[in-house]
């Protein structure tokens, strides 16, 4: 069985869409569908994807005006977030096709746990 990229679409923090001004420095909500190629459904990762500079100058630093702001500073977690240098479009669906590449194998539940790993998946904590 072989997976691929159904959807790609990178957003900002109301869902709109997002094409970053400045690559080097930028955040946005990776949503990506993900199924069986030769099928027209998939299952929904999602993942925060930015680079350090944007990471370290919105993320790490408290904004005591901003009620909805989190009131942390270092250290962070960093489980499915991540960083690039800059922003490629290109460059990310070939880490995703990749991860595809070396996870696609076997039924759909083995690929999906594994690239759960890397990206957040619809049903990662999903007990049935």
């Amino acid at each position: 069985m072989e997976a691929e990229i159904k959807s790609f679409f990178l957003g900002d923090f109301h869902g709109e869409p997002l094409c970053p001004s400045d690559p080097k420095h930028f955040g946005g909500i990776l949503d990506l569908v993900i199924g069986e190629t030769g099928s027209t459904t998939g299952d929904n990762f999602s993942v925060f994807v930015c680079t350090p500079s944007w990471f370290s100058a919105s993320v790490l630093k408290v904004y005591p005006t901003d009620p909805t702001h989190e009131a942390f500073s270092k250290p962070a977690f960093g489980r499915h977030h991540p960083f690039v240098s800059m922003f490629d479009e290109k460059e990310v669906r070939g880490v995703i096709d990749k991860l595809l590449g070396n996870e696609a194998r076997g039924d759909w539940s083995k690929p999906t746990a594994r690239l759960a790993r890397n990206l957040p998946w619809e049903f990662e904590d999903y007990q049935g």
